[in-house]
């Protein structure tokens, strides 16, 4: 994957999430299922900013320019555990919302990572060209080969006299 491919990778990965929540909901939405919905929606906003939490994160510990990370994205990837724990405890204590429909919206982005996969494998698997230019052995120069294989026959006849082992 070339370093175009995977920045393009990045950009639709919240978008597989986003379109993956809005599906999911509107699916329940048609069952009548509106509050089950409501905490699907919570849930699956609360794992796609986890996500995008720890993308930035993620990007700024190891971009070349920073020695130290920056004090809002260390706060960000402290606090995003127990933001999300707490909340999803309130909303369990209080049962305002189905704690089933938020557990089951923290795994939207897992599957918008499983969308993002089947895309990119797809994409290896139906692709028109043999294989890119980086998964391609290099060409081999029959010339060379050939006459490696004469001059080690011709050794080999003379090791074969030289020591008594005629042909």
């Amino acid at each position: 994957m070339t370093e175009r491919e995977l920045k393009k990778a990045e950009i639709r990965m919240p978008r597989w999430m986003a379109a993956l929540l809005a599906v999911v909901c509107a699916s329940f939405l048609i069952q009548g299922e509106w509050k089950f919905t409501l905490g699907l929606m919570l849930g699956g906003a609360a794992g796609i900013l986890n996500y995008l939490w720890l993308y930035e994160a993620v990007n700024s510990m190891f971009s070349a320019g920073a020695a130290k990370v920056p004090r809002p994205i260390l706060i960000k990837m402290v606090l995003r555990y127990p933001l999300i724990f707490g909340g999803v405890l309130f909303f369990y204590w209080t049962g305002w919302l189905p704690f089933s429909g938020i557990i089951a919206g923290l795994f939207i982005p897992v599957g918008g990572m499983l969308l993002e996969g089947g895309l990119q494998a797809a994409k290896y698997l139906f692709r028109k060209d043999p294989a890119p230019a980086y998964e391609r052995a290099p060409a081999i120069d029959q010339g060379s080969v050939g006459k490696e294989r004469q001059l080690n026959t011709k050794e080999n006849r003379h090791n074969n006299v030289v020591h008594g082992n005629p042909e």
